[in-house]
């Protein structure tokens, strides 16, 4: 990670609000032959008092399911908006490019849950997403067929134990250049340039 002090957000509830927005992140640990494995999971992000805990499902009897059983320690990446920053748009042109992006990785220790608890996570999940009238809303789910499906993955929760976070919005640069960033980015119009350009704003 990029660990700059200007590029930290402090704010623990705007990083937790950063982890909700964009919450399917990419997990990642140590494989059974000695490289990485990786898997991306849509995960709930839930504080209790001060500890941050992520809950999710994966597939059972995949090599990362293998991998994680057999070393617990994994970290969670959460990846938001990113662009390209052209220099072209400092006051001072003839300095180096860059990108700018928001990104956390969240470490520690992943168990997995019981049948019972693997389909609490799965009610939460689909909670999140469907409304109480949706037809695929877990009221609306025959329970054979949650049980049946339970059988083929198994729920998770990792409690935290290590957060960092990267929010490099052109922190290091002077007002005038951020403006002249935001102009640019503004421009461009998409959905990830207006996302890093308001992000930039709320950070002058």
């Amino acid at each position: 990670m990029y660990k700059m002090k200007y590029f930290t957000e402090t704010d623990l509830q705007k990083v937790d609000e950063f982890m909700r927005e964009y919450p399917f992140a990419t997990i990642i640990g140590a494989g059974m032959d000695g490289f990485p494995v990786a898997t991306q999971l849509p995960l709930e992000i839930i504080r209790r008092s001060d500890t941050l805990y992520l809950r999710g499902h994966l597939m059972k009897d995949t090599d990362h399911h293998a991998a994680f059983e057999k070393n617990r320690n994994v970290m969670a990446l959460f990846t938001g908006p990113d662009c390209y920053i052209s220099a072209s748009w400092y006051t001072k042109k003839n300095v180096a490019s860059t990108w700018d992006y928001i990104t956390v990785q969240a470490k520690g220790e992943i168990i997995f849950t019981d049948e019972t608890e693997t389909i609490k996570i799965l009610q939460e999940i689909t909670d999140r997403y469907e409304t109480p009238e949706s037809p695929a809303a877990y009221s609306k789910l025959d329970s054979d067929y949650v049980i049946a499906m339970a059988k083929f993955v198994v729920g998770f929760e990792i409690k935290v134990e290590v957060l960092e976070n990267t929010f490099k919005l052109s922190q290091n640069h002077s007002k005038e250049s951020r403006l002249g960033v935001i102009d640019a980015l503004e421009k461009k119009g998409t959905d990830d340039t207006k996302t890093i350009a308001r992000m930039i704003k709320e950070r002058m």
